[in-house]
């Protein structure tokens, strides 16, 4: 298979076009990882095939026209047992406003890895960073 830096290309990208909602509280506040959850409505379409796992990929929010770089976790979260497939994109840019309610649009084109449990948060922390 053909890798780029560790990345698994993908043949045809995922395209997720959706709002952003409130997720568990996870991201900021147990992890110092904010991510941007998706509405499940959006996702019904666009993640029913999706393989779940760490994905790599571009992101835009609202009217801006900026695009930035996203390790995305599709998929069931197993360290926190999660029970429905969720898609929660880690957007590398500090944003200083929560911006709940805005469109977002995702383009996942890079599969990283599977989705894996872990024996510490700490441990999550570290593999999320390194991805």
């Amino acid at each position: 298979q053909d890798l780029v830096h560790g990345v698994i290309p993908m043949d045809e990208p995922i395209r997720i076009r959706g709002t952003v909602v409130k997720g568990f509280g996870r991201g900021s506040k147990d992890l110092g990882i904010p991510t941007a959850n998706v509405d499940d409505a959006s996702l019904a379409a666009s993640l029913s095939e999706a393989v779940s796992g760490i994905y790599c990929g571009w992101v835009s929010i609202g009217a801006s026209e900026q695009v930035y770089k996203t390790a995305v976790s599709i998929g069931f979260n197993p360290h926190f047992g999660n029970t429905h497939k969720t898609c929660e994109p880690w957007i590398l840019h500090t944003f200083h406003e929560p911006f709940y309610g805005q469109e977002i649009r995702l383009v996942v084109c890079g599969y990283l890895r599977p989705e894996a449990g872990f024996t510490t948060l700490q441990a999550l922390i570290d593999q999320i960073l390194n991805d």
